[in-house]
């Protein structure tokens, strides 16, 4: 019985080692709107990590936090700032979407397109 017992939890921790250690493929796609650097790749990453950590993987990412939560301001020496007509930033996108969470709040899928597109908002 003692022996079973010992068996079961190191089988238990072999499991749960080797699930921390799947790697999933996700796509990710910088644009500076010809200002700077761009990528779009697919790359591994461990399941798990956030948009955050992907982006953080293949670019020099700078983050900053704010009353509604922590988000991208600078892409390698690419910040935002106001504009004549409003605001140039980081916009997140999630499968082609504008992404509903900040990019360190999303837990990536596997086959995930996830983008940094540098856009700008005009005030009305």
């Amino acid at each position: 019985m003692k022996k079973s017992v010992i068996l079961l939890v190191i089988f238990a921790m072999c499991t749960t080692q080797q699930q921390s250690n799947l790697e999933i493929d996700v796509k990710i796609t910088i644009d500076s709107a010809g200002k700077g650097t761009d990528f779009n790749e697919y790359i591994k990453i461990s399941e798990g990590s956030s948009a955050l950590d992907a982006f953080s993987k293949v670019a020099e990412i700078t983050v900053t936090s704010s009353t509604y939560g922590d988000y991208i301001s600078a892409v390698s020496d690419l910040s935002e700032q106001q504009t004549e007509s409003g605001f140039v930033y980081w916009a997140f996108y999630l499968n082609n979407e504008y992404a509903p969470v900040g990019a360190g709040s999303y837990v990536l899928e596997n086959g995930d397109n996830i983008s940094l597109v540098y856009e700008e908002s005009t005030f009305s």
